[in-house]
């Protein structure tokens, strides 16, 4: 049932009424909270929701503030279901469109769990 309703939010999170409602709700933090599930189905729904969420600078901001830039980072690593993988790569992508975020990405490492996706088959 976690699979439905991540799936779920992830197609409401195109609206910009779900995403108000679903960010009054604290719907964030446990999306980014799924980041790390276990089940890595879970996770990459979870940043395919973050990243319509991303698109938005209030949005990025509360995503760093929760530390999702790191768990989205996580989904980067070798052994995690390329479709998760592709998931947090696009929610990094729209996130890395301001400086903030770019900063935090950096600090972090980032561009060195990015560079080489560029030889991988996602």
């Amino acid at each position: 049932w976690i699979r439905a309703a991540v799936g779920a939010l992830k197609n409401l999170s195109v609206d910009e009424e779900s995403k108000d409602e679903i960010s009054k709700k604290d719907g964030l933090a446990v999306l980014v909270a799924l980041l790390n599930h276990k089940d890595r189905v879970i996770g990459g729904k979870s940043a395919e929701c973050l990243g319509n969420f991303a698109s938005e600078d209030v949005y990025r901001t509360k995503i760093r503030e929760l530390d999702g830039v790191r768990l989205l980072l996580a989904l980067l690593e070798p052994g995690v279901p390329d479709e998760a993988r592709l998931a947090a790569v696009g929610a990094v992508l729209n996130l890395a469109v301001e400086d903030e975020s770019k900063q935090v990405i950096r600090e972090i490492g980032g561009i060195s769990k990015l560079v080489p996706l560029l030889n991988a088959s996602l």
